[in-house]
């Protein structure tokens, strides 16, 4: 049996660093000396910030407002510059952390010993389908993030040992690191709003993320597509699963309809839901796997069937308490 975590932000944010957009507006927006195309983005955070909860499709959307090529390129060159420097420094702050690293080991090594009590049919479901393969494989990693967080827990990118027979292979950086093919933009041509950009080789080959990863010359895009097409069991994690990374979602649909995959999903809801009503949860379930098979034109019973592969844990307590800070800090 295959296994692939995917990992988002909130895996840095569940590590207690502030690499969520809302601190990095506050930083672009306090910026001096900038460029008057990125004094007007500061102006537009600052007036519409509610408009900016998806950061990389608000830019789409904000590219009608940009009045040329070279605005945007330079515009874009100071956000990547911009957030590679915040995150650099967040990332710094690992040094004053003692992680549990064989605490998070054990449970990327067997994830399904961490599903909740409560969530008692989805843990009997995941565990009779892993059942019916003889052999678990190594584990593969999946990340959304520029940070090598995870790469500075292990000690390692490559053949990470979990226990004495298995070990994960690789951590793949999907999105790029901060040092090298840092990926930030949109799904597609249809979330650029500039009808002249749209057409615009330069801004195209900046802002869409899988042609960044066609021109950027390593096999990340390849390697990454690889993983979900041969996995059994793919857990996502701090995952937001936003529409501008609709290519992989799409990618994991078609892999779940093949009924030989299931999807789990540790889903962080930070509004309060009334646990006496189990319709709450459920509505809240149905709600993350809606993103999975957005727009989805197929027959009813493939979409049922992918809908029963995927599993949703709200508010689950997986990677949690996994740190404590230096008594020096």
């Amino acid at each position: 049996m295959k296994t692939l975590f995917i990992f988002g932000n909130g895996f840095d944010i569940n590590l207690g660093l502030k690499t969520d957009y809302q601190t990095y507006y506050d930083l672009l927006i306090d910026k001096k000396e900038v460029q008057p195309t990125t004094k007007a983005l500061q102006n537009e955070i600052f007036q519409n910030r509610e408009n900016w909860a998806d950061f990389e499709f608000a830019l789409g959307e904000y590219t009608d407002k940009i009045k040329s090529e070279s605005d945007f390129i330079g515009l874009y060159k100071d956000i990547i510059t911009t957030l590679a420097e915040h995150l650099e420094s967040e990332e710094k702050k690992l040094d004053n952390y003692t992680i549990d690293v064989t605490k998070i080991k054990s449970q990327i090594n067997n994830p399904i010993s961490i599903i909740p009590n409560e969530e008692g049919r989805i843990k009997a479901e995941i565990s009779t389908f892993r059942g019916t393969f003889n052999v678990n494989s190594n584990i593969n990693i999946i990340t959304f993030n520029y940070t090598k967080s995870l790469e500075y827990i292990f000690g390692s990118r490559n053949n990470i040992i979990l226990n004495g027979q298995r070990k994960i292979d690789a951590i793949h950086h999907i999105h790029g690191d901060l040092i090298n093919r840092m990926i930030l933009g949109v799904n597609d041509k249809t979330q650029i709003k500039s009808k002249e950009f749209k057409e615009n080789q330069n801004i195209v080959s900046r802002i869409i993320k899988n042609q960044v990863n066609q021109i950027s010359g390593d096999l990340t895009f390849e390697n990454c597509q690889s993983q979900i097409s041969s996995s059994n069991l793919i857990i996502l994690f701090g995952v937001s699963i936003g529409v501008t990374d609709k290519i992989w979602w799409e990618k994991i649909y078609n892999r779940l309809k093949s009924n030989k995959c299931k999807l789990l999903i540790f889903h962080y809801h930070n509004e309060l839901y009334d646990q006496r009503i189990p319709a709450e949860k459920l509505q809240i379930q149905e709600e993350v796997k809606k993103r999975i098979m957005s727009d989805n034109k197929e027959k009813q019973e493939t979409i049922e069937l992918v809908r029963n592969n995927i599993y949703v844990i709200v508010n689950g307590p997986f990677l949690q308490n996994i740190y404590k800070k230096n008594n020096n800090e």
